[in-house]
């Protein structure tokens, strides 16, 4: 079966409804209403078709900002690489994974929030000495419970 084919199947045109409904039938991405929409799969699977992708993964998009976002995705995710790759090692990069995938979005319109959070926090100097400070105080914390626990196992 073609993509084509498959994006007439009745199992993709049933997905496509309901991420339309759950966006209310709007972009994401511009907030339009009006012109013709389309569903976005924000990764590709191998050997996946349309329909089986998790509901997370997909989002409505305009015609015009699924075709830039199509465009546009390929020079960001390498410029995003690039400029991690210059600052962390494989194993920082694993943990921002990480990170990444743990964040919880509550709707659809929060990607955009958290990104501008993110890249703010990034570029402030004191909020990001707040942070390591934060994070190193936290670190103490937990060595000092993890002592105090040694102890108590090696008095029993």
């Amino acid at each position: 079966m073609t993509y084509a084919e498959k994006l007439k199947d009745p199992r993709w045109q049933k997905m496509r409804l309901r991420i339309f409904e759950r966006d209310e039938f709007t972009c994401r991405y511009c907030g339009d209403v009006e012109s013709t929409l389309h569903i976005h799969h924000k990764i590709y699977r191998n050997n996946c078709d349309p329909w089986e992708y998790e509901e997370s993964d997909l989002i409505t998009l305009c015609e015009e900002c699924h075709s830039e976002e199509r465009e546009q995705i390929s020079k960001t995710v390498k410029a995003l690489i690039d400029a991690v790759k210059r600052n962390f090692f494989s194993g920082d990069i694993l943990n921002i994974a990480i990170g990444f995938d743990a964040i919880k979005f509550p709707s659809p319109y929060v990607p955009e929030v958290i990104a501008s959070i993110i890249s703010w926090v990034l570029q402030d100097e004191n909020i990001m000495q707040e942070l390591s400070d934060r994070y190193f105080d936290n670190l103490k914390e937990k060595r000092i419970k993890a002592e105090a626990r040694r102890r108590e196992f090696n008095n029993v």
